[in-house]
């Protein structure tokens, strides 16, 4: 029969009350932690309303919240009940029907549009997606009108498409061209600064996530790309139902690369070659309309039709003349060779 040691039994039980103190003590550093992490991640997801140092009137549609500053009442009164309609359009594009509050605050100036959400300054409008708050200035920097209707659709679809997806992650492209395709109708603008980028050479869809928040001269082609871009990829079918799949394969966590071959069965990369082929179509005629000499180009077929014209009217006066001056040729007797020296 073995004999236990005395002393090793204390130290065995001083052990195991060390590993049960150790034990909680671990558990009760993780459940700090834990609260800390859940006490966090509130502020970090719910960040505090944006606001405007001017005095704002309210009124409120429905789940649609509107601020405004007093001289804009006329604005707000002719845009508020355009909202939910807008809403509704921008839901059937999408394909998804989603929650539709949101709060819009009017501004007379872009100034304070940048001084309260940290935008730059020539900003007109600006979206918070996660929270559905948007605000949409009056006047840009210089003082001049901003279409408010079109700026605040391109706001709203911001908001919609977040929404859409579950707060998936698109890349930047793919928001702002459904936003600017959804919003702002197509400007002359937007067309001509595309024609002039496919005449030097348009930039990769991969490479405009940096563009959107630079200078205000910078981004005006990565615009005009997203847009067409995605305008091309929602007109793929003519009822838009690859690109409500599209939308919904996103919002089940497929990621957009992968959910964009699940729906089209081709990679971004071949679909934006499609793209850029189709655009020859388009603006092949681009280098010689925004050449310097494109006028003198563009008229010389009238100017040669003009020289040609008068070339042959000269030729038949030249050729009246030649008969007038000559007897025979004119259809006379001649009078003889003492009075016509032709004759002689």
């Amino acid at each position: 029969m073995t004999r236990r040691n005395p002393t090793s039994s204390v130290f065995e039980g001083v052990g195991a009350r060390r590993g049960l103190f150790g034990w909680l003590v671990g558990l009760c550093l993780g459940v700090m932690g834990w609260m800390a992490v859940a006490s966090a991640a509130p502020a970090e997801s719910n960040p505090a309303p944006w606001a405007l140092s001017s005095p704002m009137n309210e009124r409120i549609l429905g789940p649609v919240t509107v601020r405004y500053e007093p001289e804009l009442a006329r604005a707000a009164q002719d845009l508020i009940p355009q909202i939910p309609g807008w809403w509704s359009e921008i839901e059937e594009a999408l394909g998804e029907d989603v929650d539709d509050r949101i709060t819009v605050l009017l501004t007379s100036h872009a100034g304070e549009l940048a001084s309260a959400s940290g935008m730059a300054d020539w900003a007109s409008g600006v979206a918070r997606p996660a929270t559905g708050e948007l605000i949409v200035a009056a006047h840009g920097p210089d003082g001049g009108r901003v279409h408010l209707e079109g700026v605040l659709r391109h706001e709203l679809a911001h908001v919609a498409l977040h929404r859409a997806v579950g707060g998936m992650a698109v890349p930047a492209w793919f928001h702002e061209g459904v936003a600017d395709n959804l919003g702002e109708a197509l400007s002359p603008s937007r067309r001509e600064v595309l024609a002039r980028g496919y005449a030097r050479g348009l930039p990769d869809i991969s490479s405009l996530e940096g563009p959107f928040g630079g200078d205000r001269h910078d981004v005006g082609e990565a615009y005009a790309v997203s847009r067409d871009f995605v305008e091309f990829v929602r007109d793929h079918d003519a009822t838009g139902a690859k690109f409500h799949a599209l939308i919904d394969a996103i919002r089940r966590g497929r990621g957009f690369e992968r959910a964009v071959v699940d729906t089209y069965g081709v990679t971004v990369s071949t679909l934006a070659e499609s793209w850029r082929d189709g655009l020859w179509s388009r603006f092949s005629w681009t280098p010689l309309a925004t050449s310097p000499d494109a006028f003198l180009i563009l008229c010389s077929p009238v100017v040669f039709v003009a020289w040609f014209r008068r070339r042959r009217r000269d030729n038949r006066e030249r050729a009246r003349l030649e008969r007038e001056s000559d007897p025979v040729l004119a259809g006379h007797a001649c009078p003889g060779p003492a009075a016509c020296a032709s004759c002689s």
